[in-house]
């Protein structure tokens, strides 16, 4: 038998393997239907979130994952009436995804307001004062034929280069430079097989 595919233990969000097969259903169900999955997705990463660590210890860090956790399930609910689900994918990055038609401009507008409720101070349960985290929201609007691997590679690729931009907290993965089908790894790989065969 299958084994059941896991949640986080901490959050209790779905997992990246839960997150995988849900948004190959919602495409395998639009194509058995003969249209495209409007599907939209954000990966939300908390930037330096190691001094959290640091400065107030593991368990706080923890309890901070937990809030941010159910801030985005609570925004989620208030802000969408379609199919929608949040994972978290390891770390203090989480994913935030929907099944439902969208404009460029809400979705942008969503991860800006989701990017001000997770950054409201949160309650040092270790004693007094609060922690404060600095999200980063890499998004997108998936492109047809594209599956949940290629996503996700976009979506962390994008993320990493707005953790990295101290100016920008959301950026999109808006893939002129990946093609569809190629993840960043897999293009990197044959940029330096290219290289090692003096192709280039």
């Amino acid at each position: 038998s299958v084994p059941p595919l896991e949640r986080d233990t901490l959050t209790g969000l779905a997992g990246p393997e839960i997150a995988h097969a849900r948004i190959a259903a919602w495409e395998d169900a639009a194509q058995q239907a003969g249209r495209i999955a409007p599907i939209h997705a954000l990966m939300l990463g908390l930037r330096r979130f190691e001094t959290v660590n640091l400065a107030y210890g593991e368990h706080a860090g923890d309890s901070a994952l937990v809030e941010v956790a159910r801030r985005i399930m609570d925004f989620a609910g208030d802000e969408l009436e379609g199919e929608w689900f949040v994972a978290r994918m390891g770390g203090g990055n989480f994913l935030f995804a929907a099944n439902d038609p969208c404009s460029r401009e809400r979705w942008q507008w969503l991860a800006e307001a989701l990017a001000d409720s997770v950054a409201r101070p949160i309650p040092n349960c270790q004693g007094e004062g609060t922690m404060r985290l600095w999200p980063r929201i890499a998004l997108l609007r998936a492109m047809p034929g594209e599956g949940p691997a290629t996503i996700f590679d976009r979506l962390a690729e994008t993320l990493s280069r707005a953790q990295r931009q101290s100016g920008r907290r959301i950026l999109w993965a808006d893939g002129e430079l990946t093609p569809v089908g190629r993840s960043a790894a897999q293009l990197e790989a044959d940029l330096l097989g290219a290289l090692d065969r003096e192709e280039i």
